[in-house]
């Protein structure tokens, strides 16, 4: 695994007083989770989605070598770096609107790409080698930028649910870092490892399909996926922390849902949405091990 984990340091969540309802459901064959806010306390509360910080993109600079260069400050230069990510980023979302994705999933590897090439062309950085490892950094800037942790109970949680025998899946806004972050929270020392616990076929990931929450197609693809192993969306229970990315969009298609309440940071209830407004999640829970109740 990547040397840069061991910044990683441990969170806790905040509480959020919210009313707990985890009477048992009946019938649920499979339960599926949001990642960020919901499994990994989160900082920023989803990917990409943090408060961007000019002293994180030069730390990341410095890492990779390539700040060595230029006249500018070291604040101009880290400014200018948050500037260009944030550009490039609304408009590769622009242009996949225009393509007809509402709500598209950007690439961060292809962002970062084209802010460290606009740096270099104007003097700003040092010559990127031919083999520069672009994930990586984008991988970096995210941990600098985005701490994240194990919620409570997260690994208990699971092998509890697992041990019942009710497959495990995930549908969340990630990047390609996402899978690799939870692979080392679990002890993975291989990149290229399957994520453990998770059905291999019940992973729905934005980046993957170029499509993100709160559009539903996310959700119609791990229904089709459900019925490949003969289940319905009435029979799985859907765990996240937004009313409008997870709840919503989860109930539209059929899901039984469980609105995650347990961190004050990343508790999203959208009450004034179109789209939240008379919308209720079927179960709410503070902690991830109150889940068992519900699947009593």
């Amino acid at each position: 695994m990547p040397y840069f984990f061991d910044r990683i340091k441990p969170l806790e969540p905040i509480e959020t007083g919210f009313a707990v309802n985890d009477r048992p459901l009946a019938g649920i064959k499979a339960v599926l989770f949001d990642i960020y806010g919901t499994l990994l306390i989160s900082a920023a509360g989803d990917v990409l989605n943090s408060k961007l910080e000019g002293r994180n993109a030069l730390a990341v600079l410095d890492e990779f070598n390539l700040s060595g260069r230029g006249n500018s400050s070291r604040d101009a230069l880290g400014a200018r770096v948050i500037q260009y990510f944030k550009d490039h980023t609304v408009a590769a979302r622009q242009r996949a609107q225009e393509a007809g994705r509402p709500d598209p999933e950007v690439d961060v590897i292809e962002i970062w790409q084209m802010v460290l090439t606009d740096l270099e062309k104007e003097g700003g950085i040092t010559d990127i080698p031919r083999d520069f490892p672009y994930h990586q950094f984008a991988m970096s800037f995210e941990l600098y930028n985005n701490a994240v942790y194990p919620m409570p109970g997260m690994i208990a949680t699971l092998e509890s649910i697992r041990d019942r025998g009710l497959p495990l899946g995930i549908i969340s806004n990630a990047q390609y870092f996402t899978p690799i972050i939870l692979k080392y929270f679990f002890a993975v020392d291989t990149v290229c490892a399957p994520l453990p616990l998770f059905h291999e076929r019940l992973q729905v990931y934005s980046f993957v399909i170029g499509r993100s929450k709160p559009d539903s197609y996310l959700y119609e693809l791990m229904a089709n996926n459900l019925s490949e192993i003969g289940l319905a969306p009435q029979q799985c229970l859907y765990i996240g922390n937004d009313m409008l990315n997870d709840i919503s969009p989860a109930a539209e298609v059929g899901f039984k849902t469980v609105l995650f309440a347990g961190d004050r940071r990343s508790l999203r209830l959208r009450e004034n949405h179109p789209r939240c407004i008379g919308v209720q999640p079927d179960r709410s829970v503070t902690s991830l091990p109150q889940i068992l109740n519900i699947l009593s």
